[in-house]
């Protein structure tokens, strides 16, 4: 059976749509803060911007893992963290058109 990529297209945003609302305030907000970044963010840098406990943020980022919305990679000796691309994508889509409509 073939899709067509707008078709395929539409259901995967729906598809991580629904799952990024289900998401806790604070699993939101980290990875908002990781797409706002130009480059890749490092979990040091990104546990001096958030006022959460160090093993709150280790389950917040385990839990993003688990959904496959987040990867960890080792850069420089340091623990960099990786939004995944399409979700990455939906994201700043998402803002570019709140910002239009406002």
């Amino acid at each position: 059976m073939a899709y067509s990529p707008l078709t395929l297209a539409d259901s995967l945003k729906d598809k991580l749509d629904r799952q990024f609302q289900r998401l806790a305030e604070l699993e939101k907000k980290v990875i908002t803060l990781i797409v706002k970044e130009s480059s890749p963010i490092s979990l040091r840098h990104l546990s001096n911007n958030l006022s959460v406990s160090p093993s709150e943020l280790l389950n917040i980022i385990d839990s993003l893992k688990r959904r496959i919305l987040l990867e960890l990679k080792q850069q420089n000796q340091e623990t960099i963290l990786l939004v995944n691309p399409v979700l990455k994508a939906m994201i700043s889509i998402n803002e570019v058109q709140q910002l239009v409509r406002h």
